[in-house]
């Protein structure tokens, strides 16, 4: 389902959803119309080689595993494919850090995309 945070419409896809994940097309076609990759640090963040130049991809880490973003090749691999790469690093004291909660998550992307 779509969501709207400021002006970006924002389509959120759980690793859980195998129906998404099962279907290869489904993911080129959705990657390749994707301006802005949000995806917790892993290999699920290499559907960017879908994705056009020009795009930006955001690498989610745990405050608990600050290293993650210099040990990830995804970096590079944006950086090669014309991609602008950024890491966000997540903390929740109230949570488990290791687990991102997607609606707080966008809630806070409102900061960053005021409405027009």
């Amino acid at each position: 389902a779509m969501k709207k945070v400021g002006y970006i419409n924002i389509k959120v896809v759980k690793s859980s959803d195998s129906s998404f994940w099962s279907c290869i097309p489904c993911q080129m076609q959705v990657f390749r119309s994707t301006k802005i990759f949000i995806s917790s640090h892993g290999a699920g963040l290499f559907n960017m080689l879908f994705m056009p130049v020009g795009t930006h991809v955001v690498e989610i880490a745990s405050l608990a595993r600050p290293e993650e973003p210099y040990y990830s090749s995804a970096g590079q691999t944006a950086y090669s494919l014309g991609q602008h790469y950024y890491h966000y690093y997540w903390q929740r004291k109230d949570v488990d850090s290791r687990m991102i909660d997607v609606d707080f998550f966008v809630a806070e992307l409102q900061d960053f995309a005021p409405p027009l």
